[in-house]
């Protein structure tokens, strides 16, 4: 039983000593009623007795849904965690099938588990209205004896984006379904930014064509967390206008939420060591406790962290979360969290969705996630019902955590950023125009009116290169092997890499991944387990590890080099030239370093493939006049520019919704191919993310806050806290941080160019 209430736990780490001294800002959120309002909508009397039954008033966000739905708009729901975003979705859905005997609705959610776990609820709302609705779950996972009946019987199918990839090219046997769709639930849309969301958005423009092959137009209701361009998000996401919903009317528990800066320089030791001591603190007085950590690594050490912290017999009673595990594994979990005998869980962003696991007391995040808009959706886990709870942002040395530190306010009252997809990545396009003509011809003006002005040109460089043939109906598929199969979804590389112990799987990972954690020589953690790494196979796409007790950390190096550029879009500066456009660009791997709890042990060499893709890329050009005047102050030109690199990747999530992983840059004093001072930042994707043009969109806000950054960072001559880079290939040299910011300063107009 808990010890008082959470309010009382924070209070104690306010009394500690231990802890008072690192806490930098305390903010009370009060609680906040909830606004309700029946819809104007006729409410089936199914389903309007199943609510008076039990007592269910709806959210104002939740009856503008069902009477968007309605008069037929398309909608974008954008709620906090726990708003009630299921109801707002499942009574449009059960009020289509009841006015509608034949209507069928397709729910998709970004994992398998969500699926599962949602299909409880929508059962649920079936046996209480007496609609008709067979909701059944259809992925990799459902037996294939059971497939034909689901397709033919069932109303409400639940699925993932993945599995629809590669159902579409058999249409043909869910003919019944296509004609008779109503309505598409799109879950956590949020997920689908970036590059998942490039494919995410092409593969719902194939469904709405096969779908238009049938006869139907569906309606599309996608949810979603809080972000800052929901309408624009979601016209391009699903390609076609959609009305926002903002679902603030669920109202919310009170909440504190501590923002706390761990001593010795924030090390990644002194991170974990102070998370670890804060899942114990809250353990400790009842309550159950989640902390979120960034990396699928980061987590099985915090976890190993708490468990030197525990007595033996509480061990069991802590376990990490994260992708990679099998799915019995991660079941398990969840019923111990439902349960409450695991009383601490340390996950990854996988535990980030809407997941059941129970009423969950404290949220803890070990380090920044990237984005306000993940630090909300994460907060919200704990304190569903009317029972207040508390979160914690435990700080990391990165510069956005020490930002947010020094700027509390910056944090509470910045809104969240907006997310960013691409639907016209040629890389990514290419696949779905493939797919899209195998699934039946494709002509040239319906590609462009359905994938965009880039699709006819594509489908003749895919005729050239002999995967399409053009024929009198359209351009129809004529490579070997199903055109899914060939198409990887999800990603620009379909290598997965399995990661092999005495010939046992342990593990899955795309290739990005194993480069970054599992190269040779890595130490790798697997369900608290220590492992290294010993080889890894690209031709074979497998990884060879044994059982180890090194106590090291490994982080993989990697550098770059442009191969070319071209700039679409120029903007003159008193101080040189931005500009926007296509990058080719070379990645290796050259080295990882070795760490024992934040001290470096030294870097060793790597021997793996160089990468080379076209992407999107920021430049940023200094003319010669700007250049002489910051040596003139003592500037070291390569420092100075290496360091505003750095600087600016680590503030761009501020501003646009991404992770700094996401990015690359390079600088130079003679640019290649300009010979200029240039500083480049790049969407490390094939054939770009949309992040490097939403930057050039928004670069006057992310030049400020990255002045701010450096200038209040109370370090003298750089730190991992303003101009350091944990990924940096060349170890952090040349910097030269009062460089930096004097570039930044004629930037911004404070020093004069």
């Amino acid at each position: 039983m808990p010890i008082g209430g959470v309010e009382a736990a924070c209070a104690a780490l306010l009394r500690d000593p231990r802890h008072a001294g690192r806490i930098a800002h305390v903010e009370k959120i009060s609680a906040s009623p909830p606004e309700y309002r029946p819809p104007a909508a006729a409410l089936p009397a199914a389903v309007a007795r199943h609510l008076e039954e039990r007592g269910i008033f709806l959210y104002a966000h939740q009856s503008a849904a069902i009477d968007a739905i309605a008069r037929g708009d398309n909608v974008i729901l954008t709620a906090p965690t726990a708003s009630g975003k299921t109801l707002a979705f499942a009574i449009p859905a059960f009020m289509l099938l009841e006015n509608d005997p034949d209507a069928r609705v397709l729910f998709l959610y970004p994992t398998k588990a969500l699926a599962q776990d949602q299909l409880g609820t929508i059962r649920a709302m079936e046996e209480a209205t007496g609609i008709t609705a067979h909701p059944r779950v259809y992925d990799g996972d459902t037996p294939q004896h059971l497939r034909r009946g689901i397709r033919e019987r069932s109303r409400i199918i639940l699925s993932n984006p993945h599995e629809l990839h590669h159902v579409m090219g058999w249409h043909s046997q869910w003919q019944a379904f296509w004609s008779s769709l109503k309505l598409v639930v799109i879950d956590e849309a949020h997920w689908y930014r970036g590059i998942t969301g490039a494919h995410v958005a092409l593969l719902l423009r194939r469904l709405r064509r096969v779908a238009g092959r049938y006869g139907s137009s569906p309606q599309v209701l996608s949810a979603t967390a809080t972000i800052g361009n929901p309408g624009e998000f979601a016209e391009v996401l699903t390609g076609l206008p959609c009305l926002p919903v903002t679902g603030g009317g669920g109202g919310r528990p009170a909440r504190e939420f501590l923002f706390y800066n761990p001593s010795a320089g924030t090390s990644p030791a002194a991170l974990f060591g102070s998370a670890a001591a804060l899942v114990e603190h809250f353990m400790n007085a009842g309550h159950q406790t989640i902390c979120f950590t960034d990396s699928r690594q980061g987590s099985e050490a915090l976890v190993q962290a708490l468990c030197r912290r525990l007595p033996h017999e509480r061990q069991n009673e802590v376990a990490a979360y994260r992708a990679g595990y099998l799915p019995a594994a991660r079941r398990a979990l969840e019923g111990q969290l439902k349960s409450g005998s695991l009383r601490g869980v340390v996950a990854t962003s996988a535990l980030e969705v809407g997941i059941d696991i129970g009423h969950l007391d404290a949220v803890l995040l070990a380090g920044f996630p990237g984005t306000r808009m993940a630090t909300w959706q994460r907060a919200g886990r704990a304190g569903r019902g009317d029972g207040a709870s508390a979160a914690v942002l435990l700080a990391g040395e990165d510069p956005l955590d020490q930002y947010y530190m020094r700027h509390p306010a910056a944090f509470f009252a910045g809104g969240v950023e907006d997310a960013v997809v691409d639907a016209q990545n040629p890389y990514v396009m290419a696949g779905h125009l493939i797919c899209a003509a195998a699934e039946m011809p494709l002509g040239e003006d319906e590609a462009r009116d359905c994938f965009g002005e880039g699709a006819p040109a594509l489908l003749a460089a895919l005729a050239t290169g002999g995967l399409l043939t053009a024929t009198a109906r359209g351009f129809v598929y004529s490579g070997t092997g199903r055109a899914a199969e060939m198409v990887p979804f999800g990603g620009t590389g379909h290598t997965t890499y399995r990661l092999l112990c005495d010939g046992t799987t342990l593990e899955t990972m795309t290739e990005d991944q194993a480069f970054r954690e599992a190269h040779p020589g890595a130490v790798f953690l697997h369900h608290g387990k220590t492992y290294l790494i010993e080889e890894l196979d690209t031709l074979t796409g497998t990884i060879t590890a044994r059982r180890s007790d090194a106590d090291m950390q490994t982080r993989a190096l990697v550098t770059s080099f442009p191969d070319a550029i071209a700039a679409e879009r120029v903007a003159p500066m008193p101080w040189g030239s931005l500009s926007f456009g296509p990058a080719t660009i070379t990645e290796s791997v050259p080295a990882y370093r070795v760490t024992r709890y934040g001290d470096l042990l030294g870097t060793r060499p790597l021997s793996l493939p160089d990468r080379t893709f076209d992407t999107r890329a920021l430049l940023l050009t200094f003319s010669e006049e700007t250049m002489d005047r910051a040596k003139h102050q003592g500037v070291d030109a390569a420092g100075a520019l290496h360091a505003l690199e750095h600087a600016l990747i680590a503030m761009m999530p501020a501003h646009v919704l991404c992770d700094r992983w996401d990015l690359g840059g390079i600088s130079s004093v003679q640019f290649p191919g300009t010979g200029n001072p240039a500083v480049l930042i790049y969407d490390g994707y094939a054939g770009g993310a949309g992040l490097a043009g939403k930057a050039f969109d928004r670069f006057a806000a992310l030049a400020h806050s990255t002045e701010a950054m450096i200038r209040e960072c109370p370090c003298d001559e750089g730190c991992p806290s303003c101009i350091y880079s944990p990924k940096c290939g060349s170890g952090n040299t040349p910097l030269d941080k009062n460089g930096a910011r004097a570039l930044l300063e004629y930037i911004t107009g404070k020093g004069a160019a």
